[in-house]
């Protein structure tokens, strides 16, 4: 066999045993026999070349070529049901259906009430919004995967069409019964005998953070980092610390326990809403990127709204001009 037998049901089959862990749940997941879907698995290790199961008696183990391919066959599949629904809406008369890419902190706070925004008639019968990382957001919209994206900035603009671009400050969240929530500003130097909460990856938010602290001349008592703004926020309602978090998951994820206050040096949080370049949106999600705004604008606060801005301006405001170092 050669890839142009590769087919749908195939891929169908292999995520459905990926997702249940066995070829008998992928059968009943799919109201399929199981000798069925153990063929469409052997005709798929067929087509593309390399084994995707190891057989153990009963037991089957994916291989790390598994592993691999499952994160592609998931979005091919994905993207054919999205283009049957499109097809049924179409032949039916209906608004067609349409998918939201967006990193957690937006999706989490800004497109719940933008989504409330839009009236029902305008509504397709089916909707996603998938919940991604920024990297992920950007190919999906690029390629067409998704119609439209929320992500973080900066980011790879070819292929895009930057619809607008937000900025507000990251906050500091703390337990409501720490004596330093009585202070409406967090001066940096109150992390010289505390617990920085802060994130991992030193490209995004956490550079910015530590650029802060660096220009102040502030060392925190001790830092604990992790991967998401909520696992941040879930350490600062422990009291293990003072989080410093985007304004998008701390006001959109609020936790009873904590209150947030601005810091006394500003943090930007950029963030924006981008579209197939040569792609119109339609009239339900042109309406989606205002709400969007509209709830931005409300929810966050000192929100600025920047209706274009170079990736050169909009890197200087994230990492500063330093000369490069050799």
């Amino acid at each position: 066999m050669t890839m142009d037998t590769l087919d749908f049901k195939q891929l169908e089959a292999f995520c459905a045993v990926m997702s249940t862990g066995g070829i008998t749940g992928a059968a009943r997941l799919l109201g399929r026999s199981q000798p069925n879907v153990s063929r469409l698995i052997q005709e798929l290790e067929s087509v593309l070349g390399f084994t995707l199961f190891l057989r153990n008696g009963p037991r089957i183990s994916p291989t790390e070529h598994a592993l691999q391919f499952h994160p592609e066959a998931e979005r091919l599949v994905s993207t054919f049901r999205h283009v049957r629904e499109r097809a049924e809406a179409i032949a039916g008369g209906r608004a067609p259906s349409f998918e939201i890419s967006a990193i957690s902190s937006l999706a989490v706070s800004l497109v719940p009430p933008a989504l409330a925004c839009i009236p029902s008639e305008m509504m397709p019968q089916a909707l996603h919004v998938q919940v991604t990382v920024v990297d992920r957001v950007t190919q999906a919209v690029a390629a067409g995967a998704a119609d439209f994206g929320l992500a973080s900035f900066p980011l790879s603009y070819p292929g895009l069409d930057v619809k607008w671009i937000g900025e507000s400050p990251s906050v500091a969240a703390l337990r409501r019964d720490d004596p330093l929530a009585r202070k409406m500003v967090i001066p940096l130097a109150s992390f010289l005998d505390r617990t920085l909460i802060t994130m991992s990856n030193p490209f995004k938010l956490r550079y910015r953070i530590d650029r802060v602290f660096e220009a102040a001349g502030i060392v925190p008592r001790t830092v604990l980092d992790t991967n998401t703004g909520a696992a941040a926020l879930a350490l600062a309602r422990e009291g293990l610390g003072v989080a410093i978090v985007d304004p998008a998951t701390a006001y959109g994820m609020p936790f009873r326990d904590l209150v947030l206050r601005p810091l006394e040096a500003r943090i930007p949080f950029f963030f924006g809403a981008i579209a197939g370049a040569s792609r119109p949106l339609s009239p339900a999600l042109a309406m989606f990127s205002d709400a969007v705004l509209a709830a931005a604008e409300r929810l966050l606060p000192d929100f600025r709204l920047h209706e274009t801005l170079s990736a050169d301006l909009l890197e200087d405001a994230l990492y500063g001009e330093h000369p490069v170092r050799e």
